[in-house]
């Protein structure tokens, strides 16, 4: 049981496979096979809760923009390689709003002032600015949310 590929899939050997409740499987295995506990837990959430609890939301950038302002900011948290910037001029071409008015930004070191340029922009023309990699600038990012927090009559279409 130790030696295979997925022990998780298959039943515990001896009196194990009955006289332990699936939660106390998980534990075991996280003894024996640290390497296969992820896929163990994916296997236990959908036998105790259900698929939907392990299936990834599917994002709707439409729903997203219906719920938006122009005074609060969308937040993007993504994963490693994940890029919504496509999705986004899709969402733009599809509203009538136009790529050419959807701003990018890859924020990186020297690029705070244009930033801030562009945010000052967008807010009075109306235009959509997507600031991507933000996280190389942690500590610039309390300057941008000052900034804002100043914004106070936007243009009824930025985003």
């Amino acid at each position: 049981w130790y030696d295979l590929d997925a022990p998780e899939q298959i039943g515990f050997p001896l009196q194990y496979k009955t006289s332990l409740d699936n939660f106390q499987k998980l534990l075991l295995l996280r003894c024996f096979r640290v390497d296969r506990v992820y896929r163990a837990v994916m296997d236990f959430i959908t036998v105790t809760m259900g698929e939907k609890f392990v299936q990834p939301p599917v994002i709707s950038f439409e729903a997203i923009f219906e719920q938006s302002t122009p005074n609060s900011p969308i937040v993007f948290i993504l994963s490693p390689g994940s890029d919504p910037a496509s999705d986004l001029l899709k969402l733009a071409e599809r509203s009538g709003f136009g790529t050419s008015r959807l701003k990018f930004l890859a924020m990186g070191q020297g690029q705070e002032k244009v930033a801030l340029q562009l945010l000052e922009t967008a807010v009075a023309r109306g235009q959509w600015l997507m600031l991507q990699n933000c996280h190389l600038l942690v500590k610039w990012l309390k300057e941008l949310e000052k900034a804002l927090e100043m914004i106070h009559k936007p243009h009824p279409d930025f985003r």
